[in-house]
């Protein structure tokens, strides 16, 4: 998604610069940022407790 249609879309999550990660569940916003790293981490993480707990 280009940067201008993200932020009209979401404008209340104040995108200023992209690349910007936004994550979400069935409901909300569980994690967004605009570091790869940190949304790299998040990932790994999300996907160990899903294995962990045996959901896939």
């Amino acid at each position: 998604m280009f940067l201008e249609n993200a932020q009209k879309r979401y404008a209340t999550l104040d995108i200023e610069k992209a690349p910007y990660f936004i994550f979400f569940d069935t409901k909300d916003i569980v994690f967004q940022t605009d570091n790869e790293s940190e949304a790299t981490s998040f990932l790994k993480k999300e996907l160990s407790i899903k294995q962990k707990n045996g959901m896939h």
